[in-house]
């Protein structure tokens, strides 16, 4: 049997696949640091609640995770919150093509 010999084709972008691309990895970026941010401020928080009810001796090292685990979480919210609003740029554009393209 013969079989037809296909040349790969060229995978053509249109302007809603890029912002729909666009739109997934800024959804992704908002989970990841979305979660990291809650991750590091309980772990901070828990850090903060041992040292504070005496379970921990005060230790310098400890003491410096604690508070940078405390301010790393803002920022990384920060992100996060920018990260969303470029998803719902990224779907409003993607909604205002699809009405251009119905008229």
């Amino acid at each position: 049997m013969v079989l037809p010999r296909v040349l790969p084709s060229e995978k053509r972008q249109t302007n809603i696949s890029a912002l729909c691309e666009s739109r997934d990895r800024w959804l992704t970026g908002f989970f990841v640091s979305a979660l990291a941010g809650v991750c590091s401020g309980i772990a901070g928080l828990i850090i903060g609640g041992l040292f504070l009810f005496g379970f921990l001796t005060q230790n310098k090292t400890l003491d410096r995770l604690e508070t940078w685990m405390l301010i790393l979480a803002f920022p990384l919210f920060i992100f996060a919150a920018h990260s969303l609003d470029k998803v719902a740029a990224a779907k409003k554009a993607i909604n205002s093509i699809g009405y251009k393209e119905q008229k």
